[in-house]
């Protein structure tokens, strides 16, 4: 039984699903809470700084699709590419967050506050989590391409959806710096 339905039907197991959750797990997520919320504030970042939750979490995506699936990951990482890859390919285009701005004389990238790393942080967090304890309850299900091909996609989109959001910030970059170089 996939884990929603058995929610769905039992609600009185998810007290068990939490209580048997390793403690790590827990600061893990308090963890990612915070930076999750250093997100939504108003804040200057250097491009040091900038590329380094992506980053974090694509190797958390990466170490989600690793640990769940061990030596089945093999044959699923293209997917994986393949996922992160198109979301980058499909949102690259978009522009950059309206208000965001980069200050080529000091390296800083203005940015404003904005929720939605923290909604991709708990929804990697909980594909993560969820997974978990799918495979808990039913380790076969690492021999189910369909299984293994679903999660391994998700986390792909995710991972791209965090490295799309910086890199069309360094359109932004690249677009003033070169206008800072024409003016001078």
């Amino acid at each position: 039984m996939l884990l929603p339905q058995l929610i769905l039907e039992h609600p009185e197991s998810i007290e068990t699903m939490l209580a048997r959750t390793p403690n790590w797990v827990w600061v893990l997520l308090a963890a990612l809470i915070w930076l999750g919320l250093k997100g939504t504030r108003e804040r200057f970042v250097s491009l040091s700084v900038l590329w380094i939750r992506p980053l974090c979490m694509t190797l958390f995506s990466l170490w989600g699709v690793v640990s769940a699936f061990g030596g089945h990951a093999a044959y699923a990482l293209p997917l994986w590419l393949a996922c992160y890859g198109l979301v980058l390919l499909a949102t690259y285009p978009l522009p950059p967050h309206k208000n965001a701005t980069y200050d080529p004389a000091h390296r800083l990238f203005h940015l404003p506050g904005s929720w939605v790393p923290m909604v991709l942080i708990l929804a990697m967090f909980a594909v993560k989590w969820s997974i978990g304890v799918q495979l808990a309850m039913e380790p076969q299900l690492v021999g189910n391409h369909w299984f293994v091909y679903s999660v391994v996609a998700i986390y792909g989109v995710l991972s791209g959806l965090f490295s799309a959001r910086t890199l069309r910030l360094f359109k932004l970059m690249r677009r003033n710096t070169e206008w800072m170089a024409q003016t001078h």
